[in-house]
């Protein structure tokens, strides 16, 4: 996660140190590190040499910042790389993460992601427990008898927290367009409930759900959960 940011942080840089050249890569998004990159060797390349021959100072300078730029970008690439593969195959090779990944929701990242945040699941007295450790639990609050729920923490993992809203969106989107199973997410969308509301509702229960995988050794099992059933 934090080479993900400096590769963010160092495009943006790029991005801004071309526009000040002269060279426009595109607006800034996520597929803008191709168009970047694309001219930054551009701009280190014989013909930009040429072009600047006239001025040997200013090119100097314009080189140097340019392929130092192009040197972090391509690092930081190589580094997420071989992170992400890493990851990958050990998702593939473990079984508690290979029994996450049949949760609706969870893949390769997310699974490794919250099995190291898990560790031994008897350190947890619960399956809330994990939840609030992770920050996706909802808080409880009331007096004289009355409880009222209110909603998540801004406290936790949050590239935990990124992860698993990501997948509660993408399997909310999916079940609104394809259909679900659901009862609970039936009746929650019937009465014209808060997406975001449903989306916190779905990653609490996500976290509870791993928490129940990784100590019962066991793959998911969509006829014990009324709330998550796998897509159709």
């Amino acid at each position: 996660d934090q080479l993900n940011k400096q590769f963010v942080q160092t495009v943006n840089a790029a991005h801004a140190f071309l526009y000040e050249s002269g060279v426009v890569a595109g607006t800034v998004s996520v597929a803008s590190a191709t168009k970047v990159t694309e001219a930054l060797k551009a701009l280190c390349n014989t013909e930009t040499e040429k072009e600047h021959s006239e001025d040997d100072c200013s090119y100097s300078h314009l080189n140097c910042l340019s392929e130092s730029l192009l040197g972090n970008i391509e690092s930081l690439q190589t580094k997420i790389k071989e992170i992400n593969s890493h990851l990958l195959s050990y998702a593939s090779n473990n079984e508690i993460c290979s029994n996450l990944q049949t949760v609706p929701g969870i893949g390769k990242l997310s699974a490794v992601a919250l099995y190291a945040a898990m560790g031994d699941p008897e350190r947890f007295s619960s399956s809330r427990a994990f939840a609030a450790f992770i920050g996706v639990a909802p808080v409880t609050t009331g007096t004289g008898g009355k409880t009222t729920v209110l909603g998540i923490r801004k406290s936790g993992i949050q590239s935990i927290k990124k992860m698993l809203y990501m997948g509660a969106m993408v399997y909310l989107s999916q079940a609104m367009k394809n259909g679900t199973e659901s009862s609970w997410l039936k009746q929650r969308l019937n009465q014209n409930r808060s997406k975001k509301i449903i989306i916190c509702a779905i990653m609490n229960r996500l976290a509870r759900i791993a928490y129940a995988i990784a100590k019962s050794g066991q793959a998911f099992d969509e006829t014990k959960c009324n709330m998550i059933k796998k897509l159709r």
